[in-house]
């Protein structure tokens, strides 16, 4: 009688996969792919669960059938981005919007890692920088990295974009951190994002002096 055979299903690297029996069919087998696992992956395993090894299909992945797209033309924080680009300092962005200024023809970026992260990144930099966060980079995982950075007292300038929505993945609905931020960061000022003289003298100013800033800049995003 043949033995059952048993589909592992797991993202990332093979780690379960590795520690059972050869009767395993996964990554290692051909069966699934390596990174992101999607529900016509796991058919095409079912389909293919009397062979012990299938052919791995590889296909090159692009910025465009990853369905990425560019910044809007019509971004209210597009004249911030431009300013910033003016001043020639590190920049450090994230996964939310901010990264879609990472290429062409602003290539603001200087690096971007993952969502709520600009802020420990910029930490790093071997001078004062910037770093570029939304509201919901900043609720998801970004105020542990705004503590530590006072607690270390490190230095770098934090403008929060501030659109009250989570625009990367679907538009829902962000809490308003401003009283916390401004709580604890009393070096805070809210800015308008379209006012491109006014931010770029705070920052040339807040840049040279010790410590962290931030800025919060309010508008709305058109798409919601």
């Amino acid at each position: 009688m043949e033995h059952s055979r048993v589909l592992v299903v797991e993202e990332t690297e093979p780690v379960i996969e590795k520690q059972l029996s050869k009767r395993v069919l996964g990554k290692l087998t051909g069966h699934m792919p390596y990174g992101l696992v999607e529900a016509g992956d796991v058919q095409k395993a079912i389909e293919n669960i009397n062979y012990d090894i299938v052919k791995r299909d590889i296909v090159p992945q692009t910025i465009q059938s990853r369905g990425a797209r560019p910044l809007c033309v019509d971004c209210p924080y597009l004249p911030l981005y431009n300013m910033i680009k003016e001043l020639d300092v590190p920049v450090a962005g994230d996964l939310g919007c901010s990264i879609m200024t990472s290429s062409p023809p602003l290539s603001l970026l200087d690096a971007a890692f993952s969502l709520g992260s600009s802020i420990g990144t910029a930490c790093g930099f071997n001078r004062k920088g910037i770093a570029i966060i939304g509201d919901f980079g900043l609720a998801h995982s970004g105020i542990p990295a705004l503590i530590n950075a006072v607690h270390n007292e490190h230095e770098a300038v934090v403008i929060l974009l501030q659109n009250d929505v989570a625009a990367m993945t679907g538009g829902q609905d962000v809490p308003d951190l401003t009283g916390i931020v401004k709580y604890y960061i009393k070096d805070t000022a809210i800015v308008d994002p379209a006012n491109k003289t006014i931010i770029k003298s705070l920052l040339e100013t807040k840049l040279k002096t010790r410590g962290i800033s931030v800025f919060i800049a309010k508008a709305r995003c058109p798409r919601y």
